[in-house]
């Protein structure tokens, strides 16, 4: 479907639930992935079970894939505890240390 669109993205999904929209997300992203060497893509999701659920199934079927998963830290804690990590700078979530960074 998106491979065969003219035109730049950004391309949007969107539908009432139960239509094949995370069916189609996981089927396309991986095909993206490896017919286009330069993909860069924003997938977001209504909350964060739909999010982990598009990251297992995509993950699983593309494992050279880079995944980052940003979340409000008010809302959500961290999933690893760490004091090696902590003593290395990464106490705070990614999407803290981006709203903290000067760039």
């Amino acid at each position: 479907m998106i491979l065969g669109c003219k035109g730049a993205p950004p391309y949007l999904i969107y539908g009432r639930p139960r239509t094949g929209k995370s069916i189609t997300l996981v089927e396309t992203i991986p095909k993206l992935f490896k017919t286009r060497n330069d993909t860069k893509m924003l997938v977001c999701a209504p909350s964060n079970s739909a999010a982990d659920y598009l990251v297992k199934k995509i993950v699983s079927k593309e494992s050279k894939m880079v995944v980052v998963i940003a979340g409000d830290p008010m809302q959500l804690g961290p999933v690893i505890y760490s004091k090696e990590a902590d003593k290395l700078g990464l106490g705070k979530s990614y999407l803290e240390r981006l709203f903290e960074s000067e760039y």
